[in-house]
């Protein structure tokens, strides 16, 4: 066989596999994610308090268990802010039905205010969740979630964020008082926790 000749069924083969690849992927995906039992995200929630320097925010959806579709909890994280309460800027959630990404945005006050008003600068959080490795990746930084689906991010005085994955996971499509429960639970001895 010629070189072009077989530069061209090389060509011609590779093509082949791509185009088999994209046409059969979503399924060993969705096939992947079923057996797997993790959850395939359909949306998020962010519990907001006004009074209080905390956020959680929580990715949900269902996942297969024994042949059934049963509503489920991907992660839950509580967000401890410093001393000020930002303000809520812009928030967004989306993904293709097998990862979600969460963006939250706020408005910090910096510096104090003056006669043309109060200065603002503006802080990013981003927690994308895969559910084919069951990770959530925050600040470049992958966690597994079989070691856990609660976490803590706290951030210091200069908005830098130190993150804490428990070693405790709520499955179920828990609601805001589980949630809460189950962080006090696990942080028996942090007193701002305590106060949620």
């Amino acid at each position: 066989m010629s070189r072009v000749r077989r530069n061209v069924f090389g060509v011609a083969f590779g093509l082949l596999i791509l185009f088999a690849a994209r046409i059969y992927l979503p399924s060993v995906k969705t096939m992947w994610v079923r057996h797997s039992g993790a959850v395939i995200p359909n949306g998020s929630h962010t519990e907001v308090y006004t009074a209080q320097p905390f956020r959680i925010l929580s990715v949900k959806g269902q996942r297969w268990v024994d042949g059934r579709l049963l509503e489920a909890s991907a992660y839950h994280a509580l967000v401890i802010f410093p001393i000020v309460i930002p303000k809520d800027d812009y928030s967004s959630s989306g993904g293709d039905g097998f990862t979600h990404t969460d963006i939250q945005e706020w408005l910090v006050p910096i510096g104090e205010p003056s006669a043309n008003g109060q200065t603002f600068e503006k802080k990013e959080l981003a927690i994308t969740y895969d559910s084919l490795w069951q990770t959530i990746t925050l600040h470049s930084r992958t966690y597994h979630l079989t070691r856990g689906n609660l976490f803590v991010i706290r951030f210091d005085q200069n908005w830098q964020p130190a993150v804490n994955q428990l070693n405790v996971t709520v499955n179920s499509d828990a609601d805001h008082d589980e949630e809460v429960r189950a962080f006090k639970a696990a942080l028996k001895d942090d007193a701002l926790v305590q106060q949620l």
